[in-house]
């Protein structure tokens, strides 16, 4: 008894051991993921469930990746190109699909633009073929005569190489269809960019142009043509600093020192108080080195600012701001902020009033 019960159990197993096998063997069989390996018919059917892959022409089960495929960097495909042999880019949705048997007929049917191409189904056309709109060809140009055209930078399409392609210089886009970068010599007016040297773009040297392709400015801390003091601050209360010319303002003062020997200076070598140590002056007050006295006074030294004797040591109190030459005053010039008279302990001066000098700016 004992053994045929034995026998039985063994029978029982052996019979499970094989229908799990033939389960497993007709699951792997007939899985719609796995190819049957039929032959596509010649409309490019195949059985129920089966898709035609157009790659090799056989049926395979829809397969994930045979449908619905994306570029490599995981963005929606926008043209043929981006897709595999046998495929066309569904633009509405971004992916790549096998080519429909209706755009291999040879003939130019539904709505394709030209024989086999374009249109919402079937694969870009080439340059040169009929075309409606610009993703009706693989370079998304439809020219004006309605024709493919090739792809050319300015078109306003990113094709082949080209960083980009705006048809013409944009904030983000040069003109020759590379990224806006300052320092490659070409300036972007529409990107910003005022001046672009190249390599010759500078942010230490004077007069050029910066590394942020801006001009060079008050307040960028270099000293360039026409500029006296960068950054645009004083050492004066009086005569401050305009900060949109870095020039140093001079329009509140008045009084000019010129006693004696304080005059050679200002009058190229002549002693005392004269006519050219008041066009000095103007040329202080106005900024313009041409500018001349039209009407002036001597008197003595006013409890005032005023500017100081131009002398190798002058008084403690006296400011240096620089010599002027650019302001027709080839002169160190220093400026006493409250009391002339203090500072320089008596002597003359020239005056000139704001309206008594000519050529003013």
């Amino acid at each position: 008894m004992r053994l045929i019960q034995r026998q039985w159990f063994c029978v029982a197993l052996l019979a499970g051991f094989c229908v799990a096998l033939l389960v497993g063997f007709a699951a792997g069989c007939f899985s719609p993921h796995v190819r049957e390996g039929l032959t596509c018919d010649e409309s490019g059917q195949c059985p129920s469930g089966q898709t035609c892959d157009v790659i090799d022409n056989r049926c395979y089960s829809v397969l994930p990746s045979r449908d619905g495929s994306t570029q490599s960097d995981g963005t929606g495909c926008t043209r043929d190109t981006e897709c595999g042999d046998g495929q066309r880019c569904d633009i509405a949705r971004g992916n790549c699909e096998p080519i429909p048997a209706a755009c291999r007929n040879g003939e130019q049917d539904g709505n394709e633009t030209d024989l086999d191409c374009g249109g919402a189904d079937c694969p870009q056309c080439a340059p040169g073929a009929f075309c409606a709109v610009g993703n009706d060809c693989n370079t998304l140009v439809c020219g004006t005569d309605s024709k493919c055209a090739e792809a050319r930078c300015g078109d306003g399409v990113k094709n082949g190489s080209e960083h980009c392609d705006s048809n013409g210089d944009s904030a983000t886009c040069d003109f020759d269809c590379t990224k806006v970068k300052c320092g490659d010599g070409h300036i972007n007016a529409k990107a910003h960019e005022e001046c672009d040297e190249g390599t010759d773009n500078n942010d230490i040297a004077s007069d050029a142009c910066r590394t942020t392709c801006k001009n060079p400015s008050c307040g960028d801390g270099v000293l360039d043509t026409g500029e006296e003091v960068d950054p645009p601050t004083s050492p004066s209360t009086t005569v401050v600093v305009d900060p949109a010319t870095c020039r140093y303002d001079f329009s509140a003062i008045t009084q000019l020192y010129c006693n004696s020997t304080c005059g050679q200076p200002w009058n190229a070598g002549s002693d005392g108080c004269k006519r050219s140590s008041a066009d000095a002056l103007c040329r202080l007050m106005t900024g313009n080195p041409s500018s001349t006295a039209t009407s002036y006074n001597v008197e003595a030294v006013l409890a005032k600012p005023g500017i100081c004797c131009p002398e190798e040591t002058p008084p403690a109190t006296c400011i240096h701001l620089g010599n002027m030459a650019h302001r027709g005053v080839d002169v160190d010039v220093s400026v006493e902020d409250k009391n002339l008279l203090a500072a320089q302990i008596g002597g003359v001066v020239v005056t000139v009033q704001p309206g008594d000098c000519s050529d003013s700016k």
